[in-house]
């Protein structure tokens, strides 16, 4: 253990909002994570939790400030590994607390990238802040830490009366406090400033996965409007030259006949009779002879799509029952070992162009090897079409559109960096070629 450890006390606080709910040593904290203690009103909720590094004189040394989910039991999530003591002691400096300028870890300022997720930012506003509550909660100590004697201070009478030389010596000493003291308010300034720009990007964020959900579901309202409108059409043009195919046959029929009985007329009375009678007979039958062959038809065509019907359903039944051995297979082999790798601490990483690093737990091992596409366009909020059409866009951000003899027109143009950001038919266009709302519509892929 090092000296600093051995000199300082290790604390936990709980903050819902900007109201300090629990607090306690760090001793207890462990028991919660190794699931002796259950937090029952923390049930399946993710508590926003601060790490602390105190020096005996109640002065705040270090901070880390991390998120930890809890199941629908309150035990704490066994898969959750941050290392706190590395990160309080590696990150870089934050506020003065009482013993200088902390070393603080939060989601704007951290050390480790991949481990960034999982922190959040304190508020620093005047009226709600997080490291007020915590330093008068430390002054309070009802955790009982250690308290070191005052140390005494140096009268300043006495240096100034030594003379001219040492006055401007403690001028000078003065002069550089204050240096620092205005370095160290800058920082913090910079830092709450930063703090504000993430708050900002996660609303953003959510703003635009909103967004881009509703885009996705009108789209999909007007692919599925659309193919109703193209059926639909489709039956009326087939409909439409069946009537007029009987309506050409019945014309011509009805054309000979009146012939035939025209030339007729100057036979008697009675071989007209038998002329309509036969002309009646002949229509009925040439009428239920096209009737009964399109019955025919009609009745073929309903035992071909119950048989077509039966195969997809055969066939569908064999994929589930596929996917069932597979997932099976899975569960049985590899995740069986995944998940003591996860309960030995070790977390499984991936960087994807765009998202950055990810988290991938144990249990999502299985899903992210089967699609690796489709899993990180999931976390994107995106559909795996709209992460696919951005990937192609990333790996060559050119403009897509087609010009006179079916080539591309291959134009720079900006890259999008993230797949939330990204819009078919706008990102992947130059300023030439780019589209209208509307037109961007009917480009949207269905």
């Amino acid at each position: 253990m090092s000296q600093f450890h051995a000199q300082s006390a290790q604390a936990v606080m709980f903050f819902d909002g900007n109201r300090l709910t629990r607090e306690m040593l760090y001793t207890e904290f462990e028991a919660i994570l190794d699931g002796f203690v259950p937090v029952v009103d923390l049930a399946s909720q993710t508590a926003r939790v601060v790490y602390l590094q105190v020096a005996p004189g109640l002065a705040v040394e270090a901070a880390v400030f991390f998120t930890l989910a809890f199941d629908a039991e309150g035990m704490a999530d066994r898969r959750w590994n941050i290392p706190l003591e590395q990160l309080a002691e590696n990150s870089a400096h934050g506020p003065d607390l009482g013993a200088g300028p902390i070393r603080l870890a939060c989601a704007s300022q951290c050390c480790i990238a991949w481990h960034q997720q999982q922190l959040w930012d304190p508020n620093m506003a005047p009226q709600a802040n997080h490291f007020t509550l915590i330093k008068k909660s430390i002054q309070r100590n009802r955790l009982a830490l250690a308290v070191a004697a005052p140390q005494a201070i140096p009268v300043l009478d006495k240096t100034l009366a030594a003379g001219s030389a040492e006055a401007g010596a403690l001028r000078q000493q003065l002069e550089a406090d204050f240096r620092n003291r205005l370095a160290q308010k800058i920082k913090e300034q910079r830092l709450h400033i930063s703090t504000l720009k993430g708050q900002h990007n996660l609303a953003l964020d959510r703003v635009k996965l909103e967004y881009q959900r509703r885009f996705e579901r009108l789209r999909q309202e007007l692919s599925g409007s659309i193919r109703e409108l193209e059926g639909e059409q489709a039956k009326s043009l087939k409909l439409k030259g069946l009537v007029d195919g009987q309506a050409d046959k019945i014309k011509g029929m009805r054309e000979y006949f009146e012939l035939k009985v025209t030339d007729a007329q100057s036979v008697g009375q009675l071989q007209l009779d038998e002329l309509k009678q036969h002309y009646m007979l002949e229509m009925e039958a040439r009428v239920e002879s096209e009737a009964s062959a399109l019955r025919e038809q009609l009745q073929m065509r309903e035992v071909e799509l119950m048989y077509r019907n039966t195969q997809l359903s055969s066939l569908q039944e064999e994929v589930t029952r596929l996917q069932s051995d597979k997932q099976g297979l899975l569960q049985n082999s590899g995740n069986q070992m995944l998940s003591r790798l996860s309960q030995q601490g070790l977390n499984f990483v991936t960087f994807q162009a765009g998202v950055g690093h990810i988290t991938v737990p144990a249990d999502e091992v299985a899903a992210f090897t089967e699609s690796p596409d489709a899993y990180v366009a999931d976390r994107c909020g995106v559909s795996e079409q709209h992460y696919a059409a951005w990937s192609v866009h990333y790996r060559s951000p050119t403009c897509h559109a087609l010009v006179t003899g079916g080539g591309y027109c291959g134009e720079r143009v900006e890259r999008i960096e993230r797949p939330g950001d990204f819009h078919l038919g706008e990102a992947d266009r130059c300023q030439l070629h780019r589209q209208s709302p509307s037109q961007l519509m009917r480009a949207v892929p269905l």
